[in-house]
């Protein structure tokens, strides 16, 4: 048992502050205010102390700084009674260095008396003085895991922003939202902060916002039209010759480094965003290349555009198919153009990022020439034969399409599908209500618009949400509030990065998306933690669709919203009884009946 001994009158000048005070410096009203009232009623709680492990006969404080400093004022100015306030009585113990941070920080969040960089820096000198994780440093201020984290984060900030924090001049929410953007333009966002700590309280978050896209829009790298899904390299990879403080790539879903502002998307680490798109480059050029049979541009080697223009895209493919025969033409597969008709090179590769220029713009010029002046004139020749293509490739490629169409259509209804379950069971594991539950709904979280417009569906639902919650009163509104949010929640998390190209990949990085959001999984988009909400048995598992363009038996699609006179053709069957459809089923399907 540790011994405690009280020591009712020790001279102030043996007592010294708690070395891992995370306190920097005193609030001089509150000190004064206490002054008079201990001058009124006396000391009324003993503060704690250790012996001095340095100074026999001295002690350091556990807690209690802000009375010392309060008799230190008497001592000075007590009416010429200072001489009454020289001494403090405390009651000393046995502590360790561990228990004196542990009480400081303790008293301090009790107290709520403490700056967000005073408990950044706190829980930093906690992890490096005793070696503990970020949940054992945070728990004396009552912080999670999570929220240690977070603190932490402020700390990122260049020295001026993090002064301005700790004085009060910039909120703590704003500041976390300049840690993001603060290794694109550290300049510009001391200025930001100067701004934000100028401007009314009332408008501060406008100058945020104001401030953040600008410096996102100049510095950062939009990502709401890359190809890559959002879970590729899952698997870091590491970087052969590292750029900077970057020594691996990794995905984008879960990245600290990806900032949502506005419904864009946007990477606040281009050596990563460039590294990938290369990376994203070389795989995809390498994929046409072994189907086009044209190379991909070499590293030093010079290519042109080949100065297509709306009249003559046509000629496209049966180019591509003269430039695999004909090395003459020098077709290589390279980056795009900026001024290309990406459009249809998109059409054509089902990509965009990757397209054709030539090595040789003369031979291409002339070839042009030839192959437009033989379609205007109908005439058969060489130029025209070169056009032809072979026809197993085209029907190769319109199968290749058409699956591609297919699968893009299912995905399509299986997101919105998940979306819609997920906001409902979500909807119902959410405990907001009242006031806080309008306002959320209303004015915080983001509208569902055009990054949505990918998922018909969804955009229904919204809709109906909403005419439903205007004429609902009561209970029946909170209802389908608690829906709505969760709706919109989902879109802001799940929604607008994952929806481009309707891909399986895109499908799995969704599920992954939303199973962030209702557990405790990572966000990297908003830097914050998931609901803790449980998933459902078969939360991500679709059902089979029953639409007017799949089959109602084994789930296949069509590749158009229609049953098409090819599809009818090769096999596919409709049975409508009065004019409802009541069974669609393919050829394998229909075959079997």
């Amino acid at each position: 048992m540790t011994a405690t001994l009280t020591v009712d009158s020790l001279p102030l000048d043996r007592i010294h502050p708690n070395p891992y005070q995370p306190r920097t410096a005193d609030d001089p009203a509150h000190v004064a205010a206490l002054a008079e009232d201990i001058l009124e009623r006396g000391l009324l709680q003993v503060p704690t102390a250790r012996p001095h492990p340095d100074q026999p006969g001295h002690v350091q404080l556990a807690f209690g700084h802000s009375r010392l400093a309060a008799l230190q004022l008497l001592a000075g100015n007590a009416n010429g009674q200072g001489a009454a306030w020289r001494t403090m009585s405390v009651t000393v113990r046995e502590l360790s260095d561990r228990e004196m941070s542990d009480l400081a920080a303790a008293e301090n969040a009790r107290r709520k008396n403490l700056t967000p960089i005073e408990i950044a820096r706190a829980i930093e000198r906690r992890m490096k003085d005793f070696k503990l994780t970020q949940a054992e440093a945070g728990e004396p201020f009552g912080l999670s895991q999570s929220a240690a984290a977070h603190a932490l984060r402020l700390l990122r900030l260049p020295d001026p922003v993090r002064e301005a924090v700790d004085r009060g001049e910039i909120p703590e929410r704003l500041a976390r939202q300049l840690v993001t953007v603060t290794p694109l333009a550290a300049k510009q966002v001391e200025s930001l902060a100067k701004a934000i700590a100028k401007a009314a309280p009332a408008d501060r978050d406008d100058v945020t916002a104001d401030g953040l896209d600008e410096i996102l829009s100049r510095q950062g790298r939009n990502v709401g039209n890359v190809e890559w899904p959002a879970d590729w390299l899952k698997t870091p990879e590491p970087v052969a010759q590292a750029a900077g403080e970057l020594t691996e790539l990794r995905a984008c879903f879960g990245c600290p480094h990806l900032f949502k502002r506005e419904g864009s998307e946007y990477c606040t680490l281009p050596p990563c965003f460039d590294l990938k798109e290369q990376k994203w480059f070389a795989k995809t050029a390498g994929h046409l290349s072994a189907r086009l049979g044209l190379p991909v541009v070499g590293e030093k080697e010079k290519v042109h555009s080949l100065g297509l223009d709306y009249d003559r895209n046509d000629l496209l493919r049966p180019l591509i198919g003269a430039g695999a025969k004909d090395p003459g033409l020098g077709l290589r597969l390279c980056a795009p153009f900026k001024n290309d008709h990406t459009w249809y090179f998109r059409i054509v590769l089902q990509t965009e990022s990757v397209s054709i220029g030539t090595a040789a713009p003369a031979a291409v010029k002339a070839w042009l020439a030839a192959a437009q002046k033989s379609k205007s004139s109908g005439k058969s020749g060489a130029a025209v034969k070169n056009l032809k293509a072979d026809p197993k490739a085209e029907e190769k490629a319109r199968a290749e399409r058409r699956r591609l169409k297919a699968t893009a259509l299912q995905v399509e209804h299986d997101m919105s599908w998940l979306l819609a379950q997920a906001s409902e069971w979500m909807a119902k594991q959410l405990t907001i209500s009242g006031g806080i539950l309008a306002y959320f709904d209303e004015e915080r979280l983001p509208q569902i618009g055009y990054s949505a417009r990918e998922l018909p569906l969804l955009m229904t639902l919204e809709e109906q949400l909403q005419t439903e919650i205007e004429r609902a009163e009561g209970k029946a509104q909170e209802v389908l509030r608690r829906r709505h949010v969760a709706l919109r929640l989902l879109f802001e998390h799940a929604v607008a990065y994952q929806v481009a190209k309707k891909t399986p990949q895109e499908w799995k990085a969704m599920q992954d998306a939303v199973r962030g959001l209702a557990t405790t999984g990572a966000l990297g988009r908003n830097n914050c933690t998931g609901l803790g909400l449980k998933l459902p048995a078969g939360w991500n598992k679709p059902p089979i669709h029953h639409t007017a363009y799949n089959c109602w038996h084994c789930g296949a699609f069509t590749a158009q919203k229609r049953l098409s006179k090819r599809d009818l053709e090769v096999g596919w069957k409709a049975v409508i009884y009065r004019g409802t459809i009541v069974d669609v089923s393919c050829p394998d399907c229909a075959g079997k009946k």
